[in-house]
């Protein structure tokens, strides 16, 4: 017996989770189909959202549009969910040097870069558990997501909804007809795929110009100490969970991709820790897994070119948590109302 959907959603990271939800919410018929994501990004994913990052101190990509549309969409998710995933926490970036917080200092007295560039804080801050001797900023706007609770949270609504399915899509097991494809015993419309890093291995979309990195993570603890509520960031970052444990990182490598912690890791992110957070800390876990990212750091949605049933929404990269609800509300919209993407996110521009 065939069951007919209109879109079959591969992935339930991030992206596939709030583009299934964006559809589910305008009447679609929704399947997503999940290997139980073990190895998907978002489940290491740290979940900060900072408005201003990197050396040259340049607020993020949209931010204004990407803000607004994360706060609305992760706040309605926490109302409708029963369950409050996202909050809004102080960032504290400590200048690394001089030369950085006199660039802070002319960036703010630019219009075009001063909104969320917050306030100067003179060196001192919080003497006994952090080194700061050159000052540091908080950037108006930060926040944080707990994404695996919400990924637990959405797959719990969407086996309600009946519209889970734990298992493995085999590629060459999708029989593309004329007007629908059939996978198993389902019949749909379109396939969707938003399966992160694991896309270099869809021969839809294998050849696409990924630039993913792996990236590691660690949770902590701290002995009788509570260090400030919240995330302390100098090159490494620190971001308080709660009854003295933190998430801590991360990383940046290229060679190998896979989704094993390393040693090497560890001691990067701890070793950095330590040059501004002065406690000691305690290892209570080590993950790692792979940011899908494009080679030109945006996303990349849309049809394939010679399967126009078969679709991508990817490369999210380390600002996944930013990027994602603007731009699968964008995709929905796409898939309904016939808007037009945008170009600098569609897959034709990689055409």
């Amino acid at each position: 017996m065939t069951t007919k959907v209109n879109t079959i959603v591969v992935g339930q990271g991030l992206a596939g989770s709030l583009l299934a939800w964006n559809l589910i919410q305008r009447g679609e018929k929704v399947l997503v189909v999940d290997n139980r994501h073990s190895d998907s990004a978002s489940i290491v994913a740290a979940g900060i959202i900072n408005p201003v990052t990197g050396p040259r101190l340049v607020p993020s990509w949209r931010l204004e549009q990407l803000i607004n549309a994360a706060r609305f969409t992760y706040q309605k998710l926490g109302n409708e969910l029963g369950r409050q995933f996202y909050s809004e926490i102080e960032l504290v970036r400590l200048f690394k040097d001089e030369e950085e917080r006199r660039l802070w200092i002319s960036k703010k007295s630019h219009p075009s870069t001063n909104r969320y560039l917050g306030t100067l804080r003179l060196p001192g801050w919080k003497p006994e558990l952090v080194s700061d001797p050159f000052g540091s900023f908080s950037p108006s706007g930060s926040s944080h997501l707990a994404v695996a609770k919400l990924l637990t949270s959405m797959q719990r609504f969407f086996l309600k909804q009946g519209s889970l399915l734990h298992s493995h899509l085999d590629y060459n097991t999708l029989q593309l007809n004329a007007d629908s494809i059939k996978w198993s015993e389902w019949e749909t419309e379109k396939v969707i795929f938003c399966e992160g890093h694991n896309s270099i291995q869809n021969p839809f979309f294998q050849n696409l110009p990924f630039k993913s990195s792996k990236g590691e993570i660690l949770e902590v603890e701290t002995e009788k100490v509570n260090l400030p509520q919240s995330i302390i960031n100098r090159g490494q970052w620190i971001l308080p969970i709660g009854e003295n444990r933190y998430h801590a990182g991360s990383t940046f490598s290229w060679n190998p991709l896979n989704s094993n912690p390393t040693e090497k890791g560890k001691a990067h992110i701890l070793n950095n820790l330590g040059d501004f957070i002065q406690a000691k800390l305690h290892l209570r876990e080590h993950r790692a897994g792979i940011r899908p990212a494009m080679k030109d750091f945006r996303p990349v949605i849309g049809f394939h070119p010679q399967c126009s049933r078969i679709g991508i929404f990817n490369g999210l990269g380390s600002k996944g948590v930013l990027n994602a609800p603007f731009f699968a509300d964008h995709f929905a919209s796409h898939l309904l109302e016939k808007t037009k993407l945008d170009p600098e996110v569609a897959l034709d521009r990689f055409l």
